[in-house]
């Protein structure tokens, strides 16, 4: 069995500071952005394992999926952005989400993952490259989203 640590009080909470993704939510961080409503964002994975990867993730920060009170919002998102990938870039497609360090999570802001897959891709689902600006404004033109790079200013 794993050692658990200490969790924080269940529920959102306000951005915590040094939180990567409670700074791409305000804005402070750069993030190409595509989709955002009052509650959840959804961005370019900076370190794609497929063309089009894309993290969902509440705007309130919660470091896991046991610590929201409520997913209502996050799941519409989930359901938007998932909507977006089939019809403009891949039919198939992964959605998960890693809950703590031993599940591979490395930031801990609760997030889904949403990983295109294309014909004649090697079967190594896990491998990452780099996202290049190129890459992201490809991307983003397939979705439909315009190719602005947020934040970060």
């Amino acid at each position: 069995m794993s050692e658990r640590r200490a969790r924080p009080t269940k529920g959102a909470r306000r951005p915590e500071e040094g939180c990567a993704f409670c700074k791409i939510a305000s804005g402070k961080a750069p993030a190409w952005v595509v989709f955002e409503d009052e509650h959840a964002i959804a961005f370019l994975d900076t370190r794609p394992i497929a063309p089009g990867h894309v993290l969902v993730c509440p705007k309130s920060h919660s470091e896991r999926l046991t610590e929201m009170e409520d997913m209502t919002h996050l799941t519409a998102a989930l359901k938007a952005v998932a909507h977006l990938v089939e019809e403009r870039l891949a039919t198939d497609y992964n959605i998960g989400a890693n809950q703590g360090e031993l599940a591979g999570q490395v930031v801990f802001h609760h997030h889904w993952h949403v990983i295109p897959r294309y014909k004649g891709e090697p079967r190594d689902f896990w491998s990452r490259r780099v996202l290049t600006d190129e890459m992201a404004r490809e991307v983003l033109s397939k979705l439909g989203v315009p190719a602005r790079k947020r934040g970060g200013e």
